[in-house]
């Protein structure tokens, strides 16, 4: 049975992705720090999993994933889940902390694309969603490392799409606006001051995704308001409009 495999799929996007991927049938192979909560969901699926405890922060770790993907020669999903979060100016924040969040969402997300694509060349077939974010197609104070990383992952998926697209590979970049998951609260941001509108249930972003990898769309943005925003957010005086009231809303 083909396999899936999914970073950061402790909680949130990532363990949604696992529940629905295994309802498709897909044995997984997930990724996580957490290895009690990865425990936890392999009990919710009735497939078979493998699980992987790695900070995928560190080289050693990203290692021994790769290792288990050159094991493999049926991996048809890879979601490039894992990724945190960061509410502060950038001088303001320890460097440490920006340059493992370029090796977590940029570093070790490639490393597991280099990893995988010759197996799914091979099989003639595959998908890999890169989970981005609305924050990398709009640059915003008190994020920039965040958005940064996230509009490296929307590029980079473009691109590669359109290298392997001739394989039968789907490559995508996910873009959600907020989601309901434990990342805000682990960057220490206030949600009170977001509408309830603007907010979607990780179900609803994994589904949209799901839905997109037969049309070979390389990006997505679920839901309507975030799709028609970033629309809006085109036209010069909004965009700059947007960045000035950001930039006083945070002061």
């Amino acid at each position: 049975m083909a396999k899936a495999l999914i970073t950061g799929a402790s909680s949130g996007i990532g363990a949604t992705f696992a529940k629905h991927l295994a309802n498709m049938g897909y044995d997984l192979i997930l990724i996580a720090r957490r290895q009690d909560r990865l425990q936890q969901l392999a009990g919710e699926v009735s497939v078979t999993v493998q699980i992987i405890v790695a900070d995928l922060t560190i080289d050693e770790d990203v290692a021994r994933v790769e290792a288990v993907i050159a094991a493999q020669d049926d991996i048809a999903f890879l979601v490039n889940n894992a990724g945190f979060g960061n509410v502060s100016y950038f001088a303001d924040a320890a460097l440490d902390k920006h340059l493992d969040m370029i090796d977590l969402h940029v570093k070790a997300s490639i490393r597991l694309m280099y990893a995988v694509i010759p197996q799914m060349k091979q099989a003639h077939n595959g998908a890999i969603i890169n989970v981005a974010s609305i924050g990398g197609l709009i640059p915003m104070p008190t994020s920039a490392t965040y958005n940064a990383t996230k509009a490296f992952l929307v590029s980079f998926s473009e691109s590669l799409a359109m290298e392997v697209a001739e394989f039968g590979i789907v490559v995508q970049a996910l873009c959600p606006g907020f989601t309901y998951t434990e990342i805000w609260d682990q960057a220490g941001f206030d949600e009170s001051g977001v509408p309830k509108l603007a907010w979607m249930s990780s179900d609803e972003v994994v589904v949209a995704s799901l839905r997109a990898i037969p049309k070979k769309h390389y990006r997505v943005t679920p839901g309507l308001l975030y799709q028609i925003g970033w629309r809006l957010m085109q036209i010069p005086i909004l965009h700059h409009g947007l960045k000035v009231y950001l930039n006083r809303s945070l002061k």
